[in-house]
């Protein structure tokens, strides 16, 4: 028999955390000069153990290298191989995060905690990236034919003239711009799809779905903030490369642990 006097009860689902703090499963949104923080948090991690750093970043390059030589295969294995390393990057800058030693052993380490999820989530990722690759043929297809059948138009209204040409070239011109943009934008929204999905997995356990739809919900909350990130990744990049290339070694492993400071702010409490 129930106590007509007990407090009212309900079920309440348990909320993710770390040492860090609870998880914010929508993420949050933050200022976009918090751009500038995430590169200073991934400074620190980066310089509190560089070798280390380089050393991942390092073996991370190779092996994509080693499969996009690979035909066929190697581009479809690359997403879920560049995901599951990006999970054990996550996984270390945590580990280094609250006070323990970063190792090569990390980088590794999401093959043996969440590599079902992880290759869930690199499909999904190869999926939207041949959506987008069908998108942009079917608009090249467009743009070209619209673009000769304009031509002819104008061949036939004007003949003896080079309407015909100025028209093909203006259209083709015109259209590609647009095809242009409209791949961008579709190659910001399969970023926002696996951005922050390794952290989300691997840090939290969340389902490969519900880490897809978290990763695209933080993302566009702050994709101004996301837009500086890369601005300044690319000028860091630039200079980096100037020293024959050597800055990239401290550039590439800077951004990567940058990417989990902007995790930390964007889905911490």
């Amino acid at each position: 028999m129930e106590n007509p006097y007990q407090a009212p009860q309900s079920a309440v689902r348990d909320i993710p955390t770390t040492q860090n703090g609870a998880l914010i499963a929508a993420g949050r949104k933050v200022p976009a000069g918090n751009a500038i923080s995430w590169l200073t948090g991934g400074w620190n991690l980066f310089k509190d153990n560089p070798g280390i750093w380089i050393v991942n970043t390092l073996i991370f390059g190779v092996l994509v290298i080693v499969l996009a030589f690979i035909p066929i295969l190697g581009a479809l294995a690359m997403p879920m191989l560049a995901t599951l390393l990006l999970g054990g990057i996550m996984a270390g800058a945590a580990a280094q995060d609250q006070g323990e030693p970063l190792t090569v052993n990390h980088l590794f380490s999401a093959f043996q905690t969440h590599a079902s999820q992880l290759v869930i989530v690199g499909l999904i990722g190869l999926a939207a990236g041949v959506v987008m690759s069908v998108i942009s043929g079917i608009l090249t297809m467009v743009v070209v034919g619209g673009s000769f059948f304009a031509a002819g138009g104008m061949s036939a209204m004007t003949p003896g003239s080079n309407a015909g040409a100025m028209a093909l070239l203006a259209g083709m011109g015109f259209g590609m711009i647009i095809v242009m943009l409209v791949m961008v934008a579709l190659s910001f929204v399969v970023y926002s799809l696996v951005f922050f999905a390794p952290a989300l997995v691997v840090l939290h356990d969340l389902p490969p779905m519900e880490a897809i739809k978290a990763s695209f919900s933080g993302y566009w909350k702050n994709w101004l903030g996301i837009l500086l990130f890369g601005l300044l990744g690319a000028v860091l990049g630039v200079i980096g490369a100037i020293p024959f290339g050597l800055g990239l070694l401290v550039v590439y492993p800077l951004l990567l642990a940058s990417v989990y400071a902007a995790y930390k702010d964007i889905y911490l409490a």
